[in-house]
C-alpha cells in the first residue's frame, strides 16, 4: 500500500457514467494495490487519495453530505417553482378561454375548451398557448402577416413549441390558414396532406363568417329594410343579405345601399344620395354593387338610378318601376280597403279574389325581377376575376 502514490500512477482508460462510479472504481484499485489515475471532467483522479469525501471535494468543492443537503434543498426550490408556475397556469386558463370566445368561431368553442385543457397539462404549460393567442390578437387586430411571423420567428422556445404555436393558430385563428401559408412561404411549399387540411379549414372558416355576420349584422339588415322595401321583396331582401354576406366585401355594400336608401325614403337629392356613396365606397366595384342594390329594392330605386345611370339597364329600370307602381298602388288600395271595412262595414273576404289575382300577376313579374338579378350577378363575379380593387 505504501507504494501508491501520484508519482508512480498510471494512465487507466476506464471512463465513468457519473462521480459515484469513478470513486467505486478507484477504490477498488486501491484496496487491489493498483496506483492509476483516471481522467474525470478534466481532473485527474488517483487511486492512491481514493477515498469519497477526497475526491467529491476535488471535483466539487463539497464533501458528498454537503452536495447530497444541496441537491435536495435546489430539488425542493425546483418542486416550489414547478408548483408555482402551476399555480399560475391554473389561474390562465379562464383568461384562455375567454381570449377564445374573442378569437376563435363560435361553432369551434368546445374544440377550444378541449384544447386549453389538453395545452395547460402538456410539457410547457400551456407557455405555447399564451403565444398562440397572443399571435392571434395581432391577427384579430390587423396587424401584417410580416409582423406576426417576426413575433412567432422570435419566440425563445424549443422547436417542438414553435411548430405547437403555429399549428393553433392554423387551427383557431380566423386567418390561420392565411397566416400559415405565408410563415410557411406559400401553398407550394407545405405538403400534400397539410395543404389538404388547410383548404378544409379554410372551407369551414368562410362558413362560419358568413354565419358569424349573419347572426350579427343580419337581424339590423332585416330590420332597416323592413321601413324601405314593399314588404313583398322582403323574401328576395333575405336572400340577398346571405348572399352578400359570403362575398369579399362581407356585406359592406348593404349597409351603403341601406344608408342610400334611408336619405331617398327622407326626400333627399339623387346627386346627394349618388355623393353619399362614393363618399362610403373606396372602390368602383363597391359602389357599383350599392347602386344595384338601390335599384333594386328601393322604392324610388329605379328613378334614382336612372338619373345617375341614363344609359344603363334601361329594360331593366322599366320593368322596376312598373313593379314599384303596382306595388304602391296595391298597399294604397290596401289602405282604402281597410278604411271601407272599418267605415262602411264591408266583409274583406268580397276582395280576396280579386287580390289573390293580382298577387299571382306580381309574382310572376318578381320572378323576372330575379332573373335579371341572377343575370347581373354573373356579370359581378365575372368584374371581380378581372381584378377590380377591393374595399
Amino acid at each position: 500500500m505504501e507504494n501508491l502514490t501520484r508519482e508512480n500512477a498510471v494512465e487507466d482508460k476506464f471512463r465513468a457514467g457519473d462521480l459515484d462510479q469513478c470513486i467505486e472504481y478507484l477504490i477498488k484499485c486501491r484496496q487491489e494495490g493498483k496506483s492509476v489515475w483516471v481522467e474525470f471532467n478534466d481532473h485527474k483522479l488517483y487511486s492512491c487519495d481514493a477515498t469519497v469525501n477526497n475526491i467529491y471535494m476535488q471535483v466539487l468543492g463539497k464533501t458528498k453530505e454537503e452536495y447530497e443537503k444541496d441537491e435536495q434543498e435546489f430539488l425542493a426550490g425546483l418542486r416550489a417553482e414547478k408548483a408555482q408556475e402551476r399555480e399560475e397556469m391554473l389561474k390562465s386558463i379562464p383568461e384562455w378561454l375567454n381570449a377564445g370566445q374573442k378569437l376563435v368561431y363560435p361553432e369551434k368553442a368546445k374544440e377550444w375548451e378541449r384544447m386549453v385543457g389538453i395545452r395547460a397539462n402538456d410539457l410547457y404549460g400551456g407557455t405555447d398557448l399564451g403565444y398562440a393567442i397572443t399571435a392571434m390578437e395581432m391577427l384579430d387586430g390587423g396587424a401584417t402577416y410580416e409582423n406576426v411571423a417576426s413575433y412567432v420567428r422570435g419566440l425563445a422556445t424549443s422547436g417542438n413549441s414553435m411548430s405547437m404555436v403555429e399549428s393553433i393558430i392554423l387551427n383557431f385563428s380566423k386567418s390561420g390558414p392565411q397566416f400559415y401559408e405565408y410563415i410557411k412561404g406559400g401553398h407550394e411549399n407545405i405538403d400534400e396532406n397539410t395543404r389538404g387540411m388547410i383548404d378544409k379549414i379554410r372551407t369551414q372558416n368562410k362558413e362560419y363568417e358568413i354565419n358569424e355576420i349573419l347572426s350579427t349584422k343580419g337581424p339590423e339588415w332585416v330590420k332597416r329594410a323592413e321601413k324601405l322595401i314593399y314588404p313583398e321583396r322582403m323574401s328576395e331582401w333575405e336572400r340577398i343579405i346571405k348572399q352578400r354576406a359570403g362575398e369579399k366585401f362581407k356585406g359592406f355594400e348593404l349597409d351603403m345601399a341601406l344608408g342610400a336608401m334611408e336619405l331617398l325614403d327622407k326626400g333627399v337629392s339623387f346627386d346627394k344620395v349618388e355623393k353619399y356613396i362614393e363618399d362610403k365606397s373606396t372602390s368602383a366595384t363597391g359602389a357599383t354593387m350599392a347602386e344595384n342594390i338601390v335599384l333594386n329594392f328601393s322604392k324610388s330605386g329605379p328613378e334614382f338610378f336612372e338619373s345617375i345611370r341614363p344609359e344603363d339597364a334601361r329594360e331593366l329600370v322599366a320593368q322596376l318601376k312598373d313593379i314599384n307602381a303596382k306595388l304602391a298602388e296595391r298597399h294604397s288600395q290596401d289602405q282604402e280597403h281597410e278604411t271601407d271595412v272599418e267605415d262602411k262595414k264591408i266583409d274583406p273576404r268580397d276582395e280576396l279574389a280579386s287580390l289573390a289575382a293580382e298577387k299571382r300577376s306580381l309574382e310572376e313579374e318578381l320572378k323576372g325581377i330575379e332573373a335579371e338579378l341572377s343575370a347581373q350577378k354573373k356579370q359581378e363575379d365575372k368584374t371581380k376575376g378581372q381584378g377590380i380593387g377591393e374595399e
